[in-house]
């Protein structure tokens, strides 16, 4: 419209009062278009009192209007600042909502000259507001640059984190809460007015501060206290907030920097620690994460210093109901700690459906010499899982074969037994090794691979029965005594065969093993075996007689 332009363009021209007053009739028009035009005037006009009547009338324009009064850049934020120092409470509302639409964050000092401001609602607002704009640049700052802004965030925090840092020093006089967590938002850990405060309990800010990092959920302030696990020297105050703190958030990613790894200063502050306040009273929480999540708890608590009976209680209820990897981490856990109560768990461990858990618990049971260590490792060989049966060979391996030949003489015949049972289990090559006794050109080799074959019962074995079958026939009485004792365990034809014959043997020796053999179960029955029972002088007695 012409005409209007015409008619704003003269009311601008004229210097008098009047006419401005006109202008800013016009901002209150029923007509949008005369409000826009009469709002696009007044911004460009450098007027401090047209500016007042601006920001007395933005609570109610619409976000085209806002916009306008936005793009007008620095020429309003004078206007803004005034009205916030102002006695008027909605000049004041308007400027502080004015200040968060537009993100005007050189308005942030003119907000800490509101906190001393004798009029408590201006100081709660201006508060408020500073706590808001903060939080804006910190969505700024965590985002990417937007190159469109000229503003440049990280000046921007400076400037902000300054400020901040004057208005927490008077935190005494003005007792606002707000600019402190405000500040704890933007600053980064080795920021030199926060680590004063946080060296000094008789700071004004100190109690504050600790409420805040303990309380505050904001990222901005979580982010902080995390950064601070890995500042060597970090205040035990603020340690004891991180793990003081309950809030699933804030657990969530404390957690996910222990499961990427900790460097050692990490560790060093971890230990320093003595309590965690979520492990110990609430286990619920560990009910709610995800195996990640609970094998990373499990890390945290042996990272600690809260005791090993704590530890041993994380873990017994992650073996008992934890997920997946979480059961792992908490019997590898229980491993390095050498207690009763860990012996106990580990020997719960061995049970687990788990093979992983299993094979872990299983490489502890000799070691600590916990009884029936090996009788329970035997039982594993029987396992479904290759993990858990491999991992009981190895952790039986010592007790092998050729270790078993080397020390069986020096055993008594309860332990050549029970060790006997033991070595057939877990070495495959028991049978292979006692052949090779067996063709040994030694005959006292050979008497004791003989012993062996009828501790261990391995006269079944088809190698080792044709071995006994060759010694039954030996030019050594003795041997071929043993070699028939041994054969009696064997139930085929050529063994029978073997100890009838023997029964007839020049020997006595001989003869007497072959009888003890032939009186086994399984040849009672039979006539021949019978006949051969009889001792020489026995037949003879009886053949007289029939004659």
């Amino acid at each position: 419209m012409p005409g209007l332009k015409t008619t704003f363009d003269v009311l601008v021209s004229q210097p008098l009062p009047p006419a401005r007053q006109v202008l800013v009739a016009a901002l209150d028009s029923p007509y949008s278009l005369i409000k826009t035009r009469a709002l696009e005037t007044l911004i460009g006009l450098r007027d401090a009192e047209v500016h007042r009547e601006i920001v007395a009338r933005l609570h109610g324009f619409d976000a085209d209007s806002r916009r306008k009064v936005r793009e007008s850049g620095a020429r309003m934020t004078k206007a803004l600042a005034d009205a916030l120092l102002s006695d008027d409470r909605e000049m004041a509302g308007n400027a502080c909502q004015a200040a968060l639409w537009f993100r005007d964050y050189d308005l942030l000092d003119a907000l800490a000259e509101c906190l001393d401001n004798p009029v408590p609602h201006h100081a709660a607002l201006a508060a408020d507001t500073i706590l808001a704009l903060c939080r804006a640049l910190y969505d700024e700052l965590a985002s990417p640059r937007d190159y469109h802004n000229r503003r440049d965030p990280q000046t921007i925090r400076q400037h902000a984190i300054s400020t901040l840092e004057r208005l927490v020093s008077r935190l005494k006089y003005h007792q606002r809460q707000e600019v402190v967590e405000a500040f704890l938002i933007l600053v980064n850990r080795d920021n030199v007015t926060l680590q004063r405060i946080l060296r000094d309990p008789d700071d004004e800010a100190y109690r504050t501060t600790i409420s805040a990092l303990k309380q505050c959920t904001h990222g901005g302030v979580m982010r902080l206290l995390l950064s601070c696990l890995a500042d060597p020297n970090t205040p035990l105050s603020v340690l004891m907030a991180i793990v003081q703190r309950t809030d699933a958030k804030f657990i969530h990613n404390l957690l996910r920097q222990i499961e990427h790894g900790s460097s050692a200063p990490v560790l060093s502050n971890l230990a320093r620690v003595n309590s965690i306040a979520w492990l110990v009273e609430d286990r619920s929480m560990l009910a709610g994460m995800d195996e990640v999540g609970q094998s990373a708890a499990m890390r945290l608590a042996t990272a600690t210093a809260i005791g090993e009976d704590t530890v041993i209680d994380v873990a017994r209820y992650l073996l008992e109901e934890g997920k997946g990897a979480a059961k792992k981490t908490a019997v590898t856990a229980v491993c390095k700690i050498h207690s009763p109560d860990a012996d106990e768990l580990l020997i719960q461990a061995v049970s687990s459906e788990d093979p992983e858990v299993q094979a872990i618990a299983a490489r502890e049971l000799r070691p600590r010499e916990i009884p029936d260590a090996v009788p329970m490792l035997l039982e594993l060989l029987g396992s479904p899982h290759d993990k858990a049966k491999q991992t009981a060979y190895r952790c039986l391996s010592d007790l092998n074969a050729r270790r078993y030949i080397a020390m069986f003489d020096s055993m008594d015949e309860e332990t050549q037994l029970s060790m006997g049972e033991i070595v057939k289990a877990v070495d495959s090559r028991a049978d292979k090794l006692i052949c090779q006794e067996l063709d040994s050109k030694s005959r006292n080799r050979r008497g004791r691979a003989l012993r062996m074959v009828k501790v261990l019962r391995f006269a079944e074995d088809p190698n080792v029965e044709q071995r006994l079958l060759a010694l039954a026939e030996d030019a050594d009485h003795l041997t071929r005594a043993a070699a028939i004792e041994a054969l009696a365990d064997a139930d085929s034809d050529p063994a029978a065969q073997a100890l009838k014959k023997a029964a007839e043997d020049s020997s006595t020796s001989v003869q007497e093993a072959a009888r003890r053999g032939l009186q086994s179960e399984q040849r009672v029955e039979d006539p021949l075996a019978a006949e051969a029972l009889e001792s020489p002088a026995e037949r003879n007695a009886e053949e007289a007689n029939t004659i």
